[in-house]
């Protein structure tokens, strides 16, 4: 997280390596949308970058 910058990327092959609980993902996207970054799952394709990935996840 100290390496993520502003209109980065942090790609997670599988979201449960992100998390272990729903609470700490959600935690992290909210972090990342404060440092107007954005998460990518490769598979499903899936990014938070834009209004639907957000409020998909």
């Amino acid at each position: 997280m100290q390496f993520l910058r502003s209109g980065k990327e942090l790609v997670v092959v599988r979201l449960d390596c992100l998390g272990r609980f729903t609470g700490d993902v959600f935690n992290l996207v909210h972090e990342f949308d404060q440092r107007v970054a954005s998460l990518r799952l490769p598979e499903p394709d899936f990014t938070t970058s834009g209004n639907i990935g957000r409020m998909v996840i």
